[in-house]
């Protein structure tokens, strides 16, 4: 199976209430550095979040609750993020959480769909889309 790799990106001012998905707005996804420049994300990836948001169904939000999707380079090491970082190719997102049950249903989902990389902190969860299967708990 091939993989693809397309990505989408809106340019100008209109991008806050651009829908990728029934659950998702390119906005979801930006940079949190305040800039202005595009924010790629990977759309096979973002439909696998949207897989993962049929799952969770009204019990848990994730477009509310992204603290982190694509990073530009500064604002990756500004954060700390790695420097092979999968924020960096829109291929990644923290997703906030209040309590270990949200974190639960929201693993759950995760591996239900496939995603690569699972890791859980004490206040998000990291998701990725590598290749290599793992979870870790930071």
């Amino acid at each position: 199976m091939t993989k693809r790799n397309m990505y989408f990106t809106v340019k100008g001012t209109n991008h806050v209430n651009f829908n990728l998905t029934k659950s998702f707005k390119y906005a979801d996804f930006h940079c949190k550095c305040g800039g202005k420049h595009p924010s790629p994300m990977n759309l096979d990836f973002v439909f696998k979040l949207e897989k993962m948001q049929d799952i969770l169904g009204d019990t848990f939000k994730i477009a509310k609750n992204i603290n982190s999707g694509f990073r530009c380079e500064q604002h990756n090491k500004t954060v700390g993020g790695s420097r092979s970082s999968f924020h960096l190719y829109g291929k990644a997102v923290d997703i906030g959480t209040k309590d270990s049950t949200e974190r639960y249903l929201v693993c759950r989902a995760a591996f239900q769909i496939g995603f690569g990389d699972i890791s859980v902190a004490a206040n998000f969860v990291h998701i990725d889309d590598r290749d290599k299967k793992q979870m870790r708990i930071y």
